[in-house]
């Protein structure tokens, strides 16, 4: 195979990944829980909850798994907004408050999407912002890659 071949190949592989990963919606709801049920929504139990749902999540479609890790918290001091836009690529937990300490909902942001008040809740407490952890194993998988792909275009020089 030649240099030229390997080299279209990989392109072509590379914008099917990339075309794949917009083509869903942007924002896909992962799962919602009552603040009865959660509790304190302290890193404790959030974090451990939003793990959980995304291993149990069913696509269509499918979505980057976990484990996550909160990386950012935007409080609102219960704002009555009717709807919020978030401009984010990841996991968003939005808290409405309400009756019983209101709702957790947990959704993949895809870029940006507007999130409405749900309907018999109160106002937006706090938008959290989780990124998933980093696994050395892909950073390995992507190199030892490279260094094949490296050793193969110099094998075919010779």
């Amino acid at each position: 195979m030649t240099t030229h071949k390997i080299s279209k190949m990989l392109v072509m592989v590379a914008a099917l990944v990339l075309f794949s990963l917009n083509a869903w919606a942007s924002a896909i709801f992962v799962d919602e829980i009552t603040h009865t049920v959660l509790g304190n929504p302290g890193e404790p139990n959030l974090t451990p909850w939003l793990n959980t749902a995304i291993d149990n999540y069913v696509g269509p479609p499918s979505l980057p798994g976990g484990p996550v890790y909160e990386s950012s918290r935007t409080n609102y001091e219960n704002e009555d907004l009717g709807t919020i836009h978030i401009d984010y690529t990841g996991y968003v937990v939005l808290h409405w408050g309400g009756t019983g300490g209101g709702i957790y909902q947990a959704y993949y942001v895809n870029g940006s999407a507007d999130f409405d008040q749900p309907s018999g809740y109160g106002a937006l407490s706090f938008v959290a912002e989780y990124k998933q952890v980093p696994i050395p194993g892909a950073g390995l998988l992507l190199g030892s890659g490279i260094v094949g792909l490296v050793g193969v275009r110099r094998k075919m020089k010779k």
